[in-house]
């Protein structure tokens, strides 16, 4: 249940101590100006709590997004490393742009800015990525939300849920340009797991020794 204390400031202020208990969550308690605020967050709290809502708020008040793409690499991802090469690279765009952000902020707004800024930069080769590519990106983030939601408890929902994908036109294949790998390659060495950067240096020789054998062969 919720309780709510009045304090009287050395100033003549007063300010209100609200305090949530309910059985078998911690306690929860914060400062307000008024009694009517005070109420209402004691109201929204109690019910959030009981809904599951609320922990997974505050989660989402603790972590950035650097902290959920670093964690992701290093304890999912590297578990594949046939897809560890592509998916870093997608998302080190994601790190490098939003990784500031705590998570509580990364809103659909802010994804479809992100999303559009994609379609309009131009990539180290001086050209504009195509809509697929662009997908593959959001789809590479979104996969890392969603674990933060199931597996973690960071977020009470993805918010990649609400942005539109760009609309695919005929596909094309494209390599890694020398700059993105190694872009890719310092990303790996700054992550906290130690198999992450071999296994990437690893399939990137493996890579670079087919693409010259296919090439020779024709």
């Amino acid at each position: 249940m919720g309780a709510i204390r009045e304090y009287k400031k050395e100033d003549g202020s007063v300010s209100y101590h609200a305090e949530i208990r309910l059985k078998g969550y911690p306690p929860q308690r914060e400062s307000f100006r008024t009694r009517t605020l005070a109420k209402k967050w004691i109201q929204d709290t109690e019910s959030s709590i009981r809904d599951g809502r609320h922990f997974r708020t505050a989660e989402a008040k603790k972590h950035t997004v650097k902290d959920l793409i670093e964690r992701f690499i290093s304890q999912w991802l590297a578990q594949y490393p046939e897809r560890v090469v592509r998916q870093t690279a997608y998302l080190a765009w994601w790190k490098n742009r939003l990784g500031h952000l705590l998570l509580a902020d990364l809103t659909p707004v802010v994804l479809a800015e992100a999303r559009d800024a994609l379609l309009a930069e131009k990539t180290p080769r001086q050209t504009i990525r195509n809509p697929s590519t662009v997908n593959r990106y959001i789809a590479a983030f979104s996969r890392a939300l969603t674990i933060a939601v199931k597996e973690w408890g960071w977020l009470d929902d993805t918010p990649m849920r609400k942005v539109s994908k760009p609309s695919e036109g005929k596909g094309r294949n494209r390599l890694l340009s020398i700059e993105e790998k190694d872009r890719l390659l310092q990303t790996c060495r700054s992550s906290p797991s130690p198999f992450l950067y071999p296994i990437v240096s690893i399939t990137l020789r493996k890579k670079s020794a087919w693409e010259s054998e296919t090439c020779t062969s024709y």
